[in-house]
This record gives C-alpha cells, sequence and structure tokens, in this order.
C-alpha cells in the first residue's frame, strides 16, 4: 500500500502554514536538529542517559489504492550490539512489555499519494553511549500465517556519544 521514502531522527519537526481540517497532512515541515549522532550534554554522566524529545519525521509514498484509509505504526528501540546483534531497550522506560510501542494512526487520505507524519518520542532511557535503531512497523488487519500483528516498514539508526 504505501514505502516509507523517508525516515528521519531530529530534535524538532514543525509544520508550516495554515492549519485547518486534513492541512496537517499536506504541510511542509521544517526540522530541526536533523542528526545521526546525539550528543550526551554532560561528556562525564554515566549511563543510563535520558533524551526529552526525539521526532521521528517520516514520508510515506503510496503505492496503490485510492480510498481514505487509516494504519496504526508501531516503534521498537534497539540497541547494536558490537557484534550486529540487537537488544531491545524498553519504551516508553521501565516497561516489561515486548510488543511495539504504538505510534497512533496515521491517515492516508484519498487520492493523496504523498504523507508526511511526524512522531514525537518522548522520554527515551538509553542504556549506554552507542548505535542505536529505530524499527518502525505496522499494524496488519490480519495476523501472518504465523499469527504476527506487526510488519516491518522500516529502520533509521542513530549514535549516541
Amino acid at each position: 500500500m504505501f514505502e516509507v521514502v523517508v525516515f528521519l531522527a531530529c530534535r524538532r519537526a514543525t509544520p508550516e502554514g495554515p492549519r485547518g481540517p486534513g492541512a496537517t497532512l499536506r504541510l511542509p515541515y521544517t526540522l530541526e536538529g536533523v542528526t545521526y549522532t546525539f550528543q550526551i550534554d554532560d561528556p562525564a554522566a554515566e549511563p543510563p542517559f535520558g533524551l526529552d524529545e526525539i521526532w521521528l519525521y517520516l514520508r510515506f509514498f503510496r503505492r496503490r489504492g485510492t480510498a481514505f484509509v487509516r494504519r496504526e505504526f508501531g516503534l521498537r528501540v534497539l540497541a547494536v550490539n558490537d557484534d550486529g546483534s540487537r537488544t531491545l531497550v524498553p519504551y516508553p522506560a521501565g516497561s516489561a512489555s515486548r510488543a511495539p510501542y504504538s505510534l497512533g494512526n496515521v491517515p492516508f487520505p484519498a487520492k493523496q499519494p504523498v504523507v508526511s507524519w511526524p512522531f514525537p518520542i518522548r522520554n527515551l532511557v538509553f542504556p549506554s553511549r552507542g548505535q542505536y535503531e529505530f524499527r518502525l512497523l505496522v499494524r496488519r488487519r490480519k495476523p501472518s500465517w504465523r499469527g504476527a500483528w506487526w510488519s516491518y516498514v522500516g529502520s533509521h539508526f542513530i549514535a549516541l556519544e
């Protein structure tokens, strides 16, 4: 139905232009502090490290279908270990659930091929400095034959220094 053509982490995503019903789906965004490396303010700080807010900005391109639909997106945050393996980072902090964190529903208006959408991620706690993967998932309408409700859509990597 769609593909992700832009997936970025930034400090803030602010919509430009007049607002109104449905306007936020068409507005361009000013992305502030787009970076792949996020710095810890105090170099002597000990882990874990908390970031007050990161924004994930996504631009979707609709490949097929012209009817209005809403799709629920989820997020998993994973620490990338030195050997290439991944370790799940609980989000929200302290959560015992292994289920993806729901980012909510994104509307795909009828006959609109491109949709831009920012997701604020607040109070994220990282266990250490290093590389992290933000894994975007979409909720299926029916589970897969294995019983999975979520499908992988794309990933974005950041470094925390």
